[in-house]
C-alpha cells in the first residue's frame, strides 16, 4: 500500500512538473507524527490551482493505546486570495493499519476511522518560500507544511 502511494504521488507530481508555478513541501502532522509530501500546481491561465499530498504516521496515545500505519492520500484545488495567499479545499483518503483504543473507549473520538475527510487550509507564498495549514473539520486534526517553489 505505501508504495503504491508513493508511486501515484510521484507521477502525478512528475506529469505537471514543467510546467509553471509549482511547488514541494514537506508535511508534518502532530497528532500521528506524521511526515509527508505535497505537491501544488498553479497556472496564470487557469483561476484555480491543484495539489496532492500523501503521509505516513502512527497514532500514540495514554494508557498504552495507538493506531498504527496511518496513510493519508489527498487532492484539491487552491483558490487565490491575494498576489501570496490561497484558500485550500480538497478531499483525503485514510487507510489505518493495526489499533488498539480500548483503554479510551469512553472518550474516543470514532469519527477518526472515518477513511473519507475534509481538507480545508490557507497558504502563503513569499518568494521562493511557501508555508501553509490544513484543518481536519471531520477529524478535528491539523497538518503544517513548509516548501519551495520552482
Amino acid at each position: 500500500m505505501k508504495t503504491a502511494i508513493l508511486v501515484t504521488f510521484f507521477l502525478i507530481m512528475g506529469a505537471t512538473i514543467m510546467a509553471q508555478n509549482n511547488s514541494i513541501s514537506v508535511i508534518f502532522s502532530p497528532q500521528d507524527y506524521g511526515i509527508g509530501l505535497r505537491y501544488d500546481h498553479e497556472t496564470e491561465k487557469m483561476p484555480v490551482g491543484i495539489y496532492t499530498l500523501a503521509s505516513y504516521g502512527n497514532y500514540t496515545m495514554p494508557f498504552g493505546c495507538h493506531i498504527s500505519n496511518h496513510y493519508k492520500v489527498g487532492v484539491g484545488i487552491t483558490l487565490p486570495d491575494t498576489k501570496y495567499g490561497w484558500y485550500t479545499v480538497g478531499l483525503s483518503y485514510h487507510n489505518y493499519g493495526e489499533y488498539d483504543v480500548m483503554a479510551l473507549a469512553d472518550s474516543f473520538n470514532t469519527e477518526v476511522f472515518n477513511p473519507l475527510s475534509l481538507d480545508l487550509g490557507v497558504k502563503a507564498k513569499l518568494g521562493k518560500c511557501l508555508s501553509g495549514f490544513i484543518f481536519d473539520p471531520i477529524k478535528w486534526e491539523g497538518t503544517f507544511y513548509f516548501g519551495i517553489n520552482f
